[in-house]
């Protein structure tokens, strides 16, 4: 390899840094907005009379609006402008199979967790009250469907892989960039659910019990190199919720 030739690979490598911390600037302000959001909007909810569709909706989506907007910030601004390619958004059949047995794994992993803290799983003994004109949105519809979709799309692809990235221009290894980038977006994916806690227990149970749905997201993206698996997983953990919470 000649003189130029390493001077173009540094200068890819340094583009990917500083692309990569610029994805991150992205998903830090958005994660910001979103905090300050489900805050304000709580507060509105206890303070104003609100139709409960609009509540329902609401909820969502102050979440939603500020992940997906950044997600096409970063890709369009600081990426390829590939969403395939930059956020790893492919599925392959296998992802299937991979998705439904890790989903599968970590809602067990979160069932011991529940049972450890509250003496019982979610669902036990619980009355889960649901307007059934928006039942289909309540428990298919976001937490099933569009919910997995738009957070992994978010956590694991744009923000792991950008951890990842950083991580390796700091010269860290490759498995120790990846693990850096695994563990660091479960916890950011944790600490953000951590707002939907009413009580320590709840937040001890949420706190745990997200962080391993981020840890099998998150191990099963870097493995496959693509998010397809972990969108799978992450819905099928939260259909055997909503099917343990109504049963």
């Amino acid at each position: 390899m000649n003189r130029s030739d390493g001077a173009r690979l540094g200068d890819d490598a340094a583009e990917t840094a500083a692309n990569a911390r610029r994805r991150l600037v992205v998903g830090a302000v958005a994660l910001v907005v979103a905090i300050v959001a489900i805050v304000a909007w709580g507060w509105l909810v206890r303070t104003v009379v609100i139709p409960e569709p609009v509540q329902l909706f609401a909820a969502y989506l102050v979440v939603w609006i500020p992940l997906a907007i950044a997600v096409v910030v970063a890709v369009r601004r600081h990426g390829s402008g590939s969403f395939v390619h930059d956020l790893g958004l492919r599925f392959r059949w296998i992802d299937l199979l991979w998705g439904f047995g890790v989903g599968c794994l970590v809602r067990g992993v979160s069932a011991v967790i529940e049972t450890a803290v509250w003496g019982r799983m979610s669902g036990s003994g619980v009355a889960f009250g649901v307007d059934p004109a928006w039942a289909w949105f309540t428990l298919l519809v976001a937490p099933v469907l569009i919910g997995p979709l738009i957070e992994e799309v978010f956590f694991r692809g744009l923000t792991q892989r950008a951890v990842t990235d950083r991580s390796r221009a700091a010269s860290a290894r490759p498995r120790t960039a990846a693990a850096i980038g695994i563990v660091a977006t479960a916890l950011v994916f944790a600490l953000l659910h951590l707002l939907e806690a009413t009580s320590p227990g709840t937040a001890v149970v949420l706190e745990l019990s997200s962080f391993t749905v981020g840890l099998g997201c998150g191990i099963l993206a870097a493995l496959t190199g693509r998010i397809g698996g972990a969108i799978i997983a992450h819905a099928v953990s939260n259909g055997l919720l909503v099917l343990l919470v109504v049963s």
